[in-house]
């Protein structure tokens, strides 16, 4: 986490502005079938934020010695369930973060939001836990629910699949899942922020 992370960290004032609403209510309800008149973000424009969202990631892999798979009566188990199945499980993590920013058509912000996110899965629950398996699958949920919490404007979850590369099913069950493992506590004080960006 700490290389790259500076990158992040310049993000920080636009996204402590838009939580210093101490109420932290958001609800975007504007639903398009897919984006309309908006232009895939270049990927040389955001090569930074990438660049710094897959070294965290990779770290978080690298880190993981022991793997906790699910057994078949848990509601994680679509995180590591059919995997190679889908378009997304044959990238790298790196070509899901060019994709996830290039075309989710969302803030930074939502970025640094989906890593914190993923920091509270893995306190909630240790099959969730990131590594080698869950991590693409992981990150694209977080993105998503991130996303929705985030943005006034937002997609049908069918655009969202497409883009990811995963079955639409799937997305929608990994999307309950992590909500469900957040208690729905989507809201993310300047303090957590720091906390997860500076480790």
């Amino acid at each position: 986490w700490c290389c790259g992370m500076a990158v992040i960290l310049e993000l920080f004032d636009s996204f402590a502005d838009f939580f210093s609403d101490s109420q932290g209510a958001k609800c975007p309800d504007v639903r398009a079938v897919a984006p309309v008149a908006r232009k895939d973000r270049t990927l040389e424009a955001k090569r930074e934020l990438i660049d710094a969202l897959v070294e965290a990631l990779s770290a978080l892999v690298q880190r993981r010695s022991c793997v906790y798979i699910p057994t078949q009566g848990t509601d994680v188990r679509m995180f590591y369930s059919n995997l190679g199945s889908s378009p997304q499980d044959r990238n790298t993590i790196r070509e899901v973060v060019e994709n996830l920013v290039s075309k989710f058509m969302c803030s930074d912000a939502v970025f640094l939001m989906a890593l914190i996110y993923m920091n509270r899965l893995e306190r909630s629950n240790r099959y969730l836990l990131v590594n080698k398996f869950n991590v693409l699958r992981l990150f694209t949920a977080s993105t998503l629910v991130a996303c929705k919490f985030v943005e006034d404007e937002i997609y049908r979850n069918s655009y969202y699949a497409e883009v990811a590369g995963l079955d639409l099913k799937l997305l929608n069950h990994l999307e309950r899942t992590v909500l469900n493992e957040l208690d729905f506590r989507m809201y993310v004080d300047a303090n957590e922020y720091l906390a997860v960006a500076m480790v």
